[in-house]
């Protein structure tokens, strides 16, 4: 759903703007029809993405001052490539100060796309002041246009990122509980952070949905090193509880998980109790234990979180 959207909106982006530049009869029109389709898909990788596309429309309008001063200012009367790296390097070394820094990413990251787009730079240059400020209005109408349409078609909201990160969270879980091919740590890992990386931008105060995907982060990361190395009875046997999950809805996963990896802990206990094992086997009934645990609780915590349901924090059985 979130790619169709993005396509919805990269499409009424061309639309939109495609029919000011025909109405208008701008001779930049298609440069601002590419560039707000280009700015709107863009924004589906960049959360939150009104508040960026606010920041692109300002930084567009006032990076026009510099951009214009140096390319059709200082530009034409630079003689060789000496006096031009003199007159261009400047900027470009602040956008790349700017970008270095997190506060100030934006500015240098927007400040260098339209000092590049606008001066168009090639062997023998051709300086056109008015070319030059409509290209600048092009990507001003562009961010501009990106504005609108990702704060009216589907708004993204904190609870649509939180919807977005459960449904991955899900996809992960069906990977990793899935009897054959087995989910590697490294393709749990990549899915889960690319997906915390969006919610992230998304959650500036509900950082307990953030804690909560961190938790279910460490929780595959177990689940995965305990399906691939069974070293006990109680291993085993989590193994086939785990297949069992198959059958089940995937919003019904994260209750049985818990309930599963909490028994086995308790299985585990009861092993050491009641065998006599070797060091080996205590190191990894030990292991086994201390894994399932820490699974169970992080499976209790990111379980109710992500439901937004208010619960008291209680201590796994193998606690």
């Amino acid at each position: 759903m979130g790619a169709l959207w993005t396509g919805v909106r990269a499409a009424l982006a061309v639309f939109f703007v495609s029919g000011f530049w025909i109405l208008a009869d701008w001779a930049h029109g298609p440069t601002a029809a590419i560039l707000g389709a280009v700015a709107t898909t863009r924004l589906a990788t960049m959360a939150p993405a009104v508040p960026i596309a606010v920041a692109a429309t300002l930084i567009f309008s006032l990076s026009t001052i510099p951009a214009f001063i140096i390319i059709d200012v200082l530009l034409p009367i630079a003689q060789g490539f000496t006096t031009f790296a003199l007159a261009v390097a400047p900027m470009l070394f602040l956008c790349a100060l700017l970008m270095a820094h997190k506060k100030t990413m934006l500015i240098g990251y927007f400040s260098a796309l339209l000092f590049a787009s606008a001066g168009q730079f090639q062997n023998e240059m051709t300086y056109d002041p008015v070319g030059l400020i409509n290209t600048s209005i092009a990507a001003v109408a562009a961010a501009a246009c990106a504005l609108v349409l990702w704060a009216i078609v589907a708004p993204q909201t904190s609870d649509a990122a939180r919807r977005r990160f459960v449904r991955a969270a899900h996809r992960a879980l069906a990977r990793i509980v899935a009897p054959r091919p087995p989910t590697r740590i490294v393709e749990f890992e990549t899915a889960m952070t690319e997906a915390l990386d969006q919610l992230r931008g998304y959650l500036r105060e509900d950082l307990a949905i953030f804690e909560a995907g961190i938790a279910l982060l460490g929780a595959g990361r177990d689940l995965i090193r305990m399906r691939e190395n069974p070293y006990s009875a109680a291993a085993v046997d989590f193994e086939l509880q785990i297949a069992k999950l198959a059958g089940h809805r995937r919003a019904e996963w994260f209750d049985p998980l818990r309930r599963i990896a909490q028994e086995a802990a308790t299985k585990c206990l009861a092993e050491l109790r009641e065998d006599e094992p070797g060091p080996e086997q205590v190191q990894a009934a030990a292991r086994n234990l201390g894994a399932f645990a820490a699974m169970g609780e992080e499976l209790e915590r990111c379980g109710v979180l992500l439901t937004r349901d208010k619960y008291a924090r209680v201590q796994s059985d193998a606690a």
